[in-house]
């Protein structure tokens, strides 16, 4: 598996490194340079008759572009290297060398130790330039590096990587992503590419818009997360002496998950019959919205569910028993069909439905019945908000010893009533999922933006899963997978735009609630649910093109789960 570390994780490494293995930056530099150039001539981007130049920043990353060049020179890679450096870096050339800046932090690189690394390029054969030359234009190259420094940091300086709130910045290094992105040659950034925000990989105006970002194997959030991935091109990684113990055991790293392998669940009873693969009770669909229960029933029986019982209105009996023969049914009068019923009395149909005493036990003998029943529950798809369905979860959030997945509907009814709110986290059942989208989560925390939510997803969604005490999948053009109490996050990085159909995310909700248990961690089994859906909408975009894909043709491309 791969992981992701936030800026300050790489804080720690450095200090780890430069202290514990008494290894300076001049020395991490050159074995960053070595494993990058590598990976450039391995992946064939430089051979002999390569024109390349290197836009150095100000700071560590431009310590590394001096490294390369020095390195891409007297391996006989580059007929022509240039560096361009800024002129106030190069202007301080013969002041004393003092290895880190005065301020003392060791995230910066004196310009001297940087000038250092110039020279001994320069001897090389490296043409040096002192800013950007006028001439440029008209200069031929194959391949342009960003190694340019961060905008600033809220506490001044530039960090080692792009550690950007998008303020300050030095005017080398803007001038220079401007004529990176204007050049015709084939750009690549190092690390991550210069105005994209590392963390919440917002995106900058300014950024260097790359056709290949070179990371070490210990990557960065904005290398997957969307915006900032879409300037980052294709991804190389080459493994560095940052890829070491300390990094894989920081809390808190994402877990990028590329394929279904990356998560291992129980294999499969072979003398195990219907009732030892799951009872799943799912309680969806209203009136006119009986398609999500539809979905969701036959994604959990493709996702290798044992049994499926569906409890939903009277009034979508039919169309079910038609579609999915093989779900056991249960049924209830909804607000709607209450509604109707009272037009032919003397209720005033204008006033509040209201569930009288009757229906109120016709419907939870029926649901406590069905309850008793199942192992695991789905509630929400396509359910409504109406008075009926805010007392069916109510009296779902009251379970305690049952895995249970609350998604669309549902998600809207909790962020609406905080006596569910207080249920689901009083009842410490830790088996509790939810799965909203951006809309849904903005809900659930209040009324958040969408924009303010993305700008630290990670930390709003951490949030709301230690607040109520369950599992979050958060849905998005990537999803994030967190568990209450957890130090592991986990980004799905597989999918396409197929799956952003009407219906794709009951059929999520379907496998999710399939794979529950209480046998196995909610992360588990969330991990490998969100995985299962996108490989099979990558199946379904594959056979009919991402713009035809519906959600029917996810369920048919499920696959047995490896």
């Amino acid at each position: 598996m791969r992981y992701l570390l936030k800026n300050s994780d790489y804080e720690d490494i450095f200090k780890h490194i430069e202290e514990d293995s008494d290894m300076s930056q001049e020395v991490i530099s050159e074995d960053i340079a070595f494993s990058f150039a590598k990976a450039l001539i391995d992946n064939t981007l430089i051979n002999s008759r390569s024109k390349v130049i290197v836009f150095a920043g100000n700071s560590f990353r431009g310590l590394i572009g001096a490294d390369i060049s020095r390195i891409l020179s007297y391996k006989g890679i580059g007929a022509l290297v240039c560096i361009c450096i800024s002129e106030d870096c190069s202007d301080n050339v013969s002041a004393e060398h003092t290895g880190h800046t005065d301020s003392g932090d060791w995230k910066h690189v004196d310009s001297t130790v940087i000038m250092k690394h110039v020279k001994s390029a320069e001897s090389f054969g490296c043409t040096i330039y002192k800013g950007i030359p006028d001439e440029i234009e008209n200069m031929d190259f194959d391949i342009a590096i960003d190694a340019l420094s961060g905008f600033s940091t809220s506490s001044g300086g530039d960090a080692i990587y792009d550690c950007s709130k998008f303020s300050g910045g030095d005017a080398f290094s803007e001038n220079a992503s401007a004529v990176i992105n204007k050049m015709k040659c084939k750009k690549i950034s190092l690390f991550i590419p210069y105005g994209v925000d590392p963390d919440s990989a917002e995106v900058s105006n300014r950024s260097v818009c790359a056709d290949m970002t070179i990371s070490t194997n210990i990557g960065r959030n904005a290398l997957f997360m969307y915006p900032g991935c879409t300037n980052c091109g294709k991804i190389v990684f080459s493994g560095t002496c940052l890829d070491n113990k300390k990094s894989r055991d920081i809390e808190n790293k994402i877990t990028v998950l590329e394929s279904s392998s990356d998560v291992t669940m129980p294999s499969r009873d072979p003398s195990g019959n219907k009732g030892t693969f799951g009872k799943l009770l799912i309680i969806a669909g209203h009136r006119n919205v009986c398609g999500a229960a539809i979905l969701s029933c036959r994604s959990a029986y493709r996702s290798g569910c044992g049994m499926v019982k569906l409890l939903t209105t009277e009034s979508n009996r039919v169309i079910v028993q038609e579609s999915v023969p093989e779900v056991i049914l249960d049924t209830y009068q909804d607000d709607e069909e209450i509604m109707s019923c009272a037009a032919h009395t003397d209720v005033d149909v204008n006033a509040d439905v209201d569930i009288n005493a009757d229906e109120a036990d016709t419907i939870f003998i029926s649901l406590e019945n069905d309850i008793s029943w199942a192992d695991r529950i789905l509630i929400g798809p396509g359910l409504g908000t109406g008075k009926t369905a805010v007392q069916l979860v109510r009296a779902i959030s009251e379970i305690s010893d049952k895995p249970i997945v609350f998604d669309a509907d549902a998600l809207n009814i909790i962020s609406a009533d905080d006596h569910i709110r207080k249920n689901i986290t009083e009842n410490s059942n830790d088996h509790i999922t939810i799965t909203p989208h951006m809309g849904e989560l903005s809900r659930l925390l209040g009324g958040t933006t969408v924009e303010n939510i993305k700008k630290d997803w990670i930390s709003n969604v951490r949030g709301l899963s230690d607040e109520l005490g369950v599992t979050v999948i958060s849905k998005d053009a990537r999803t994030l997978i967190i568990s209450s109490g957890s130090d592991e996050f986990y980004l799905n990085v597989r999918g396409d735009s197929g799956l952003a159909t009407a219906g794709s995310g009951d059929v999520l909700a379907g496998i999710v609630a399939a794979l529950s248990s209480k046998k196995v961690e909610p992360w588990m089994s969330a991990a490998k649910a969100v995985l299962f859906h996108a490989e099979a909408g990558e199946r379904a975009s594959a056979k009919r093109g991402e713009t035809a894909v519906i959600a029917g043709d996810i369920i048919e491309e499920l696959q047995e789960i490896s």
